[in-house]
């Protein structure tokens, strides 16, 4: 089956959009646009025949339509230790003014 959704943007592609399948076999796609003196990021997410916008509506939509693997947290931790040490290397003196 193909889907195709259709929408219309003005502005300008700040990067290549990105296209990802989920293990479902959803399609998602993120790209940037920038329109005027602001850059827009919009999330879409193709899900059979429906297209689903914006950041919390995917959330929400993925949350009924799928279960989260039992290893979700220790993935959240690691990934928040990573972020923390990368802060920490780029900028020390505001890392260590932050908890």
């Amino acid at each position: 089956m193909c889907d195709i959704a259709t929408a219309t943007l003005s502005g300008n592609l700040t990067r290549e959009v990105e296209l990802r399948t989920l293990p479902s076999g959803t399609e998602v796609a993120r790209l940037r646009v920038a329109s005027g003196s602001r850059r827009l990021t919009i999330p879409i997410l193709v899900a059979g025949d429906a297209l689903i916008d914006g950041e919390q509506a995917i959330l929400a939509y993925l949350q009924e339509h799928f279960s989260e693997p039992p290893d979700a947290e220790q993935h959240r931790v690691k990934a928040a230790r990573a972020k923390r040490k990368e802060l920490e290397e780029a900028c020390p003196k505001l890392a260590a003014a932050t908890p």
